[in-house]
């Protein structure tokens, strides 16, 4: 019994939470105070569908009510919820991404979950630019509060444990875990 506690206090110990939270909570002020020209507001209630690729790299900060006015002028659509660190084989580099979506006739608008300089400050050789969620506008830091709201504003759907958002003619289909998984939703359509 004694070698368990002395075990147990040993590992407690020795743990250690290193990083900076990134998927927990958006870290937008953190990020943005450091590379402030990486990050662009929008106005709430502007039109960011005519928004274009910047040179350099950017973020564009919007609402889903507000990304919602792009979808409905494209067919098919996806949005894809970004983890800028995910490293899960649902996870693809966002350049594979665009390819696939092309391949299958697919609208890609990517949407950052989180906000990550090291992983932002990309050029990305996508059609649309990067967007994230505006959390000022949405009241919270803390990622599962801010998507929930963005994504029932972009899709009425409250809960979504899913990357990928499929809509058609801009009515949203459903959520998908992989791109692979709208294939046959694309094939009924």
């Amino acid at each position: 019994m004694k070698a368990l506690i002395i075990l147990m206090a040993f590992i407690c110990s020795s743990c250690a939470i290193k990083g900076n939270f990134g998927g927990l909570y958006s870290n937008y002020n953190k990020m943005q105070s450091r590379n402030p020209k990486l990050y662009v507001t929008t106005e709430v209630g502007s039109s960011v569908c005519d928004i274009e690729r910047a040179n350099e790299p950017r973020v564009f900060l919007v609402t889903g009510s507000d990304l919602k006015k792009c979808i409905k002028s494209e067919t098919p659509t996806v949005v894809y919820l970004w983890s800028p660190r995910c490293k899960s084989t649902i996870c693809y580099p966002l350049e594979i991404l665009q390819q696939k979506c092309d391949a299958l006739g697919l609208a890609l608008f990517v949407v950052a979950e989180y906000y990550d300089n090291e992983h932002m400050n990309y050029n990305f050789r996508i059609k649309n630019p990067v967007y994230g969620v505006n959390t000022i506008y949405y009241n919270s830091n803390l990622t599962s509060n801010y998507l929930r709201d963005f994504i029932s504003d972009l899709s009425a759907q409250r809960e979504n444990e899913n990357k990928y958002l499929y809509y058609n003619s801009g009515k949203f289909i459903g959520s998908y875990k992989s791109l692979d998984d709208i294939k046959p939703a694309i094939v009924q359509q």
